[in-house]
């Protein structure tokens, strides 16, 4: 993905290598090193602590290693790279290597990002919006910024960032100090509102939507009302279904973002439906629902989960669900996990699913399901656990051996 990025950006940007370009947009990479016999002597003599290193003629392989590429230098025509023997070896722990180095690149060669645990409250001191771009806002960048650093807090793709500053960011290694960037983040970001407005987004008015929907949840999933006892007003004001203690079933972020329901193995009793894809919206962090282990929840599976994108696990296990597999949950093109496994659903297997190709787990055991495997669903490239479970299922997997086998080698599966 990061070398996708590169190579996009160099086409932007100019004739810089891909792998520099990559460094830019990832912040730093990871790649496999071959130690050759010179190696460690020239790093031995101080006076070559901050010289260049390139390996002779003569010199043979040695051993497999992995390094850090931490930065780069145009001019002089050297990477710096960060190395793991401690602080006393050459430069500090750190090493420089030409340009143009044949022997980091014999492996693979990864990409490594910051992703927050959860979006900062307010990520940039000021904004101003952009008059002729709706949504968007004007950010003067400080000598602390850097790209891959703005787009992250922004939420905003990379390649899109770059796009849209590409008049201002004519040269990827100059500082953005003093540039004004153009931000244009999703659509229900806060980030382009003023400081003021975004903390009462983030706080008060938050907290109170997050408490109404997690009181609204509790109502469908248990009516009775004698398994959540602890999800109630009194206890959950002023941010305390998560703080200090979360209630029962709920993860959530250190600034009070609900981030994980789950009811398996911590709630048993409940007895009415399923929270709707309405309610679980109004929870803007949420990325795992796993409603587990209770037979007494009946309906069916909720069409309107479709529009909860962000999610990226969904366990429905142990219940009395019934119905189809809803086709619009091909839309949550993020989840990575999917479990249906022990209830009553029914009908065939949806051939729109192709388009969930971010899963890796996909369990429909003990089911009434019928049908044929969909050849489609050979697109889910990342699948490495596929459980469906009946002997019809087993005929249907005899029917298509070829294509599964071909991506679960391929996979490693």
């Amino acid at each position: 993905q990061c070398c996708r990025q590169g190579m996009l950006l160099k086409q932007l940007h100019g004739p810089q290598t891909a792998l520099t370009v990559c460094l830019v947009a990832s912040e730093l990479q990871v790649t496999a090193f071959m130690i050759m016999s010179d190696f460690k002597p020239f790093y031995d003599k101080p006076a070559n602590k901050k010289a260049v290193y390139q390996h002779s003629p003569d010199t043979t392989f040695v051993e497999g290693h992995a390094i850090t590429l931490i930065g780069y230098n145009l001019d002089e025509g050297w990477w710096l790279a960060k190395n793991s023997w401690g602080p006393d070896w050459a430069d500090s722990g750190m090493f420089r290597l030409p340009l143009n180095f044949e022997g980091f690149l014999a492996g693979s060669t990864y990409g490594v990002t910051w992703v927050p645990d959860s979006a900062l409250a307010s990520p940039f001191a000021s904004v101003a919006p952009a008059d002729k771009k709706p949504g968007c806002c004007l950010y003067n960048a400080t000598a602390f910024d850097y790209i891959s650093k703005i787009a992250r807090l922004a939420d905003i793709d990379i390649d899109k960032f770059l796009a849209d500053n590409k008049d201002t960011i004519s040269n990827l290694d100059e500082s953005l100090k003093g540039k004004t960037m153009l931000l244009c983040p999703p659509k229900g970001s806060t980030i382009c509102q003023p400081p003021a407005a975004q903390q009462a987004v983030d706080g008060d008015a938050r907290t109170g939507q997050q408490l109404q929907a997690l009181l609204d949840i509790k109502e469908s999933v248990d009516p009775a009302g004698i398994a959540l006892t602890a999800w109630n007003q009194g206890i959950g004001a002023n941010g305390g279904y998560c703080s200090p203690v979360p209630w029962p079933g709920l993860q959530c972020t250190g600034d009070g973002q609900v981030t994980r329901i789950n009811f398996e193995g911590v709630t048993i009793g409940l007895s009415g439906t399923l929270p709707s894809g309405q309610l679980l919206k109004k929870l803007p962090g949420l990325v795992t629902v796993n409603i587990g282990q209770n037979s007494g929840l009946k309906g069916t599976l909720p069409s309107d989960w479709a529009d909860l994108t962000q999610l990226t696990d969904i366990t429905v296990i142990g219940t009395s669900v019934t119905g189809k597999l809803p086709d619009g949950w091909a839309a949550l093109k993020g989840l990575q996990q999917l479990r249906l496994w022990g209830n009553d659903l029914s009908g065939p297997l949806p051939s729109s699913w192709l388009s969930l190709r971010s899963l890796t787990t996909l369990q429909l055991t003990n089911n009434a399901l019928t049908g044929t495997l969909p050849p489609s669903w050979a697109a889910m490239s990342k699948l490495t656990d596929l459980k469906i479970g009946n002997e019809q299922v087993q005929r249907w997997c005899a029917n298509c051996m070829g294509l599964w086998h071909e991506q679960f080698e391929r996979t490693e599966v």
